[in-house]
Parts: structure tokens; sequence; C-alpha cells
């Protein structure tokens, strides 16, 4: 907990200076909890956040943080390091393929998340549309590369209950265990968000529930 509390104090005297354009999900990418959206930073848009999760155990708290940054015409470069993926800082990639032409378009994107991971490396697809209210959908598809291929769906909503308070949640699966995951952004400034996180909240998985709290950061240069 001491660790935790320092490195904390640390992040956030470090960020609290700036815009938040669009929050990182705990493994990387632009998106809601753990599921990517179609949703990618503009060219020179960039995101930073950490987030600490607790365990049943306090063995097996983890910690990360991550950094995107829009590059190039619709690409989204970004890195995520910590405690946990455990072997190291891997890269992700976004590319956002189309958006309609409507008021609330439908926007697709595709992806790799933890580029040269032995057993999280992943290819995804995904849809997202927003709607008049505040409310977001999003539909997508993942295949994880292991010691075999493993499919699976993923799904979301969010929804801005005002310019400064949004929540979200996701369902998504590894090795055919799905998990219902809860997230809450506040802005604290225009810039800066506290973010907390709720991880398996039906308790299905091996890890089973984990609850974490972070900051994020988003600026353009």
């Amino acid at each position: 907990m001491k660790k935790f509390l320092a490195t904390f104090l640390i992040f956030s005297s470090f960020i609290f200076v700036s815009s938040l354009e669009a929050r990182s999900t705990l493994n990387g990418p632009t998106g809601l909890v753990t599921m990517p959206t179609a949703e990618a930073l503009k060219y020179k848009e960039f995101n930073l956040s950490y987030d600490y999760l607790f365990a049943k155990k306090a063995t097996n708290d983890s910690w990360s943080y991550k950094a995107n940054l829009g590059t190039f015409k619709s690409w989204e470069l970004g890195v995520v390091g910590g405690s946990k993926p455990k072997e190291g800082m891997f890269l992700n990639v976004k590319y956002y393929l189309m958006s309609d032409e409507s008021r609330f378009p439908v926007m697709v994107a595709v992806g790799i998340q933890n580029i040269s991971s032995n057993d999280l490396t992943n290819v995804y697809m995904v849809a997202s549309k927003q709607f008049q209210g505040g409310l977001g959908a999003h539909f997508g598809f993942k295949a994880t590369f292991a010691d075999s291929i493993d499919p699976s769906i993923m799904v979301g909503l969010d929804y801005a209950i005002n310019d400064a308070w949004g929540v979200m949640g996701d369902v998504g699966g590894i090795d055919k265990h799905y998990t219902l995951n809860l997230g809450t952004d506040f802005l604290l400034t225009p810039d800066v968000a506290l973010r907390g996180s709720f991880i398996d909240v039906a308790n299905s998985s091996i890890e089973g529930f984990r609850w974490g709290i972070g900051l994020a950061y988003g600026k353009s240069l």
C-alpha cells in the first residue's frame, strides 16, 4: 500500500497540469474498461494513464501505465507496461477504418494488442456508434494467440452523465472465461480525470473480482 501511495502521488504531481481527449483501457488502447473501441485519437492527440488494481490478496495487486498517440492519418500507437503484463512493455496499434456521414456515425477500427507477447498478443475488429443523449454502443471480435487461437466477442456501453462524469461497462473473454467490467471517469480539471475500475464483478474468472483507481491525462501536441 505504501508503494502504491508513493507512486500515485508522484504520478499525479507529474500529470496534474493538463486535457482528457479519450480514455485508455486497462490494456492500453483507447476504449472502455478492458475493451478497445473504434474511437481513436486524432493526429497529435495523446493520453497517459496509471492504474492500480487491488485483488483479494495483497500479493496479487497490480499496477500498469499506458500511453497512446494519434500518429499519421487514422493511426493510434501506444504502449502498456507495469507489473502486469509481466513480460514487460508492449506496443499496441489501432487503425481507424471507416465512418459513415451521419450525425452519429458508425465507426470501425482494427488493431493489435501486446505485440511480441508470448500468450497475450491479440488482433481485434470493433464497431462503435454514439447516440443522442450521451450513450455509446460497441461490439467487436478478438482473437488471442497463445498455444492455440482463442476467439471471443466483446460488447460494451458508455454513457456521459454530464460534461464531467461518465460511466461505462464491457464484457470480454479470454480462454473461454467472460467477465463483466465496470468503470467510471470523473474530470478533476478539464485535463485530468480520476478513474475507477471494477473488474470481473460477477467473480467468474480465475483471478476473480478486482477493483482499481487511477489517473488519466490527455492533450494535443
